[in-house]
């Protein structure tokens, strides 16, 4: 079959996106096309001509110059005529990387730029790009164009080959690795979507950890700092619902990955897009990415961590992020600020949906789901995990610090966490200082306890409720040694309390060290008073007004009585 050749124009230009895009991107953009999960492949290939022979990235040599680099896959191809149109078959695609179809042609824009020679090459034909200069309004353009050759070539899957490429762009190259995961050979990942819990469904029971009641064991340096191995799911659905959780079966299963370095980045779909402030390193594999791949949506990247690290079966991973909450409770990084309560947009609550509804199995109905949920109750690995490095009578600390001492003396140990965990943990059981230790109770004193004096100091309360109420109101008054939490500790500051009782029967509560002074327990009494009569709060209005009201009778009182 003979040869074809033709030319193909584009609608960009060589400034089309010019700031943004150079040799960095040239490489990387130039390698995603050709990952399996653009290419629909299985291998990735980068082979580089040096001295007249061709070796891979890994094997060639940084300091020698380099002929050629190909890009190659073994996939399905594409077709010539993409080249014209910002178009791409991977937009209804979600494993994809990009789906813009911007990809390859601001490859071929930001080569002509830097002086590069570039060729695609795909089933049966190669096209190399050029620029044709046009003036549209008085402007001066240089429009992308493509020289396609058919027939000319018989391609199984696709190629982007550079001929005689810059130090520059080699370089890049050989940055690759650390830069693109397919061709990574030493990153681990630790977790992955495809082994996330789905917690309505599945059955925890004789799954739960054993707890180290003694927190003195834990060796928390060590676990921030030690080996996390990956781990598959670790737990079998009910009821005969085979398999591990279910997938994203419409997307990328995003990763948690270790790079094996100090630093940690945020990869998109295998390519990387920044370095990151984080625990672990990401990949995502969310769509919502700028065209050049330098920019992914924070909301969105936050919103995947979340749901990976919610989700997740390793409890190593767990552990090491509450181990970090807990050693540095007021560092900043992505783990934590994705467990911040950032509201509920309406996409996300959307997707949120759609992991539920494509959670369901054939035959298997809510019904069926809620009867195991509700008679195996699970229990959150986040719970289990916790309790397993601070014991089973840790509670998260308090910023009152009296609210901690008191939980010690109640048995608990109080752990000082990163708010946004610390809150998580609440959500799911978890206590705090404060609610462990709110429950008090008042030490009532019998009538017949009381001293003669006592007894006579709350015989006033007649004259008294003359006086601010301007009637001879009864009152039920009675007398309490002191107000106590549960540890044992005494609440000093509780002079006088109102109660209702659920019955509707109203008393004032008086603390017993209030009636040995008259000015003493008048002060406390009618400040209670108040509270009964109004049944509004210290400063609410209705109980400021009470106090005018009984100011006013008492100075009416005492003008009365100067007559």
């Amino acid at each position: 079959m003979s040869k074809t050749t033709y030319d193909i124009e584009t609608s960009l230009t060589t400034d089309y996106r010019k700031s943004a895009w150079g040799i960095e991107r040239i490489v990387l953009d130039s390698v995603s096309n050709h990952l399996p999960a653009d290419s629909k492949g299985t291998v990735t290939t980068v082979r580089i001509k040096q001295d007249g022979q061709w070796a891979d990235l890994k094997k060639a040599d940084p300091t020698q110059p380099a002929e050629e680099v190909i890009f190659e896959d073994n996939g399905f191809g594409y077709d010539a005529g993409l080249l014209s149109v910002l178009f791409s078959p991977k937009a209804a695609d979600d494993l994809s990387v990009g789906q813009f179809g911007e990809g390859l042609k601001l490859v071929a824009t930001a080569a002509i730029r830097h002086g590069l020679k570039v060729e695609y090459r795909s089933r049966n034909w190669m096209a190399s790009p050029y620029t044709k200069p046009e003036n549209i309004g008085g402007h001066n353009i240089s429009r992308l164009c493509f020289r396609v050759t058919e027939n000319g070539d018989n391609l199984a899957g696709s190629r982007t080959v550079f001929t005689n490429p810059s130090q520059e762009l080699m370089d890049e190259v050989f940055q690759l690795p650390n830069k693109v995961l397919a061709l990574n050979d030493t990153y681990r990942e630790l977790y992955s979507e495809k082994d996330s819990i789905d917690y309505f469904q599945v059955d925890f029971k004789g799954l739960i950890n054993p707890y180290i009641i003694d927190c003195s064991q834990v060796d928390f340096k060590g676990l921030i700092n030690s080996d996390i191995q990956p781990v598959g799911n670790l737990f079998t659905p009910s009821l005969g619902i085979e398999g591990k959780a279910p997938t994203k079966s419409w997307g990328y299963n995003s990763r948690i990955i270790d790079l094996g370095t100090e630093e940690t980045a945020l990869f998109i779909k295998g390519v990387i897009i920044q370095e990151t402030n984080s625990i672990f390193s990401y990949d995502l594999g969310i769509e919502n990415i700028s065209p050049d791949r330098i920019f992914a949506d924070r909301n969105s990247v936050l919103d995947e961590i979340e749901s990976i690290l919610k989700n997740c079966s390793n409890t190593q991973i767990i552990e090491r992020v509450l181990a970090v909450a807990c050693q540095t409770s007021e560092r900043y990084c992505d783990e934590f600020e994705a467990f911040r309560d950032r509201g509920l947009p309406q996409n996300r609550m959307m997707l949120l949906t759609m992991r539920r509804d494509l959670s369901e199995r054939k035959g298997k109905t809510d019904l069926i789901k809620k009867y195991i949920f509700n008679k195996y109750p699970p229990e959150n690995l986040w719970v289990t995990s916790f309790r397993k490095l601070y014991g089973v009578n840790a509670v998260i600390a308090s910023h009152d610090v009296n609210a901690n001492k008191d939980a010690k003396l109640m048995g608990y140990t109080t752990v000082r966490l990163n708010i946004s965990i610390a809150n998580y943990l609440a959500s799911l059981g978890i206590q705090s200082a404060d609610k462990v230790t709110c429950e008090q109770e008042y030490k009532w004193v019998s009538t017949s306890d009381l001293t003669e004096a006592e007894t006579q100091m709350l015989d006033r309360v007649k004259t008294i409720n003359e006086v601010v109420l301007g009637q001879v109101a009864p009152v039920d008054v009675r007398v309490y040694s002191g107000l106590f939490l549960k540890s044992g500790r005494e609440v000093e500051c509780a002079n006088g309390v109102h109660i209702t009782e659920q019955d509707g029967t109203k008393y004032i509560g008086i603390k017993r060290t209030r009636l040995g002074k008259l000015e003493d327990f008048v002060e406390t009494y009618v400040h209670e008073l108040g509270h009964q009569v109004t049944g509004a709060d210290d400063y609410d209005r209705r109980f400021t007004d009470f106090f005018v009201r009984a100011l006013s009778k008492l100075a009416i009182h005492h003008m009365n009585r100067d007559k």
